[in-house]
């Protein structure tokens, strides 16, 4: 890793499932100056490259089956599993997003733990109780769009931006958002989500604090709320005008933020669709489109509706365009 190459073209970045020492010494600007989408899924670490080497002669050698390295990786998985020891994860993520200056979209799946592996390898990697520490990831002012899932421990630090697209959420609390003190946070859509793991009771919780953290004054000015376990988005703007109350109440559940009623997402993308088609005519004369729920217009319109509210440049559509047909950034596309 120390002499790891540099990528001057590189435009899009997926790590998945990658296993890395401690060292972090690549991870310079000179290396990816041009990236511009990164997605990150499950980083795991080492404490050093000897444990690392140590522990796949372990299991070389005493011939344990992916079954059972399997089994271990599901107690990874429970809380009372986690290890402890620095978070490498958090601090390679933070030195990938201060030091490309370009990147605008990130798409991050934290691992929920920082596997230390350790001389305890050896012993079949026995759990260690995590110290439960709170980490810190730091947004740069140049992202546009971000999706961060399972974070439920580490402070998502908003403070340095001022306009970003999207942001999708899942499993992370509104009380893990540190946003600007001096400014408001501008954002397009604010999507939350749940895990479909979780147990409801956890589900209804995450999406209550976000429900009651929206409905007072606050740094972010969020221009549409979107509730994706129900399927339902607010119109939080200042006007109001993005879902027109008098179109959509018709529609709407009962349930409020900020006084504004909730419109299921497929009924607010029909009425985008039709205003646009018929931009002089009142949607409540009018029945629905009736396009099917899965069709590419319907799916790709609360995009659409995030580039006309954020007021993104052609250049940019165009850009974020030229991904979708090569797919690359779908989570974007059907935001």
């Amino acid at each position: 890793m120390e002499n790891f190459p540099a990528f001057p073209n590189l435009i899009h970045l997926e790590l998945t499932n990658v296993f890395f020492d401690d060292k972090m010494e690549w991870i310079n600007p000179s290396k990816m100056p041009n990236l511009r989408c990164l997605v990150i899924n499950h980083l795991s670490f080492a404490q050093s490259l000897m444990s690392l080497r140590l522990f796949i002669d372990y299991v070389e050698k005493e011939g344990v089956s992916c079954d059972d390295i399997k089994d271990e990786e599901k107690n990874f998985n429970e809380p009372s599993s986690l290890l402890n020891g620095p978070n490498y994860e958090i601090e390679l993520v933070n030195s990938i997003l201060k030091l490309c200056p370009n990147l605008i979209a990130f798409c991050y799946q934290h691992n929920g733990k920082s596997q230390c592996v350790d001389s305890k390898a050896l012993d079949m990697l026995v759990p260690i109780i995590n110290t439960h520490n709170e980490d810190v990831l730091q947004v740069p002012p140049n992202l546009e769009w971000l999706w961060i899932g399972h974070m439920p421990r580490t402070i998502l630090d908003l403070s340095l931006c001022k306009n970003i697209n999207g942001i999708a959420l899942c499993d992370i609390p509104a009380l893990m958002i540190l946003g600007p003190t001096e400014h408001k946070l501008k954002i397009g859509c604010l999507q939350i989500e749940t895990n479909k793991g979780r147990h409801d009771f956890t589900k209804t919780n995450v999406i209550t604090t976000w429900k009651d953290f929206l409905s007072i004054p606050s740094c972010l000015n969020v221009q549409l709320a979107y509730v994706k376990r129900y399927n339902t988005i607010y119109d939080l703007s200042e006007s109001g005008s993005i879902i027109p109350a008098d179109q959509a109440k018709i529609y709407a559940f009962h349930e409020k933020i900020r006084g504004r009623m909730g419109v299921d997402l497929t009924i607010a993308a029909e009425i985008w669709l039709y205003m646009r088609n018929n931009p002089t005519a009142y949607f409540i004369d009018h029945v629905l489109t009736g396009l099917d729920e899965s069709s590419l217009e319907l799916k790709e319109s609360l995009f659409y509706k995030i580039v006309e509210i954020m007021n993104i440049d052609n250049n940019k559509v165009r850009e974020y365009e030229n991904w979708f047909k090569m797919g690359i950034a779908k989570w974007i596309h059907f935001f």
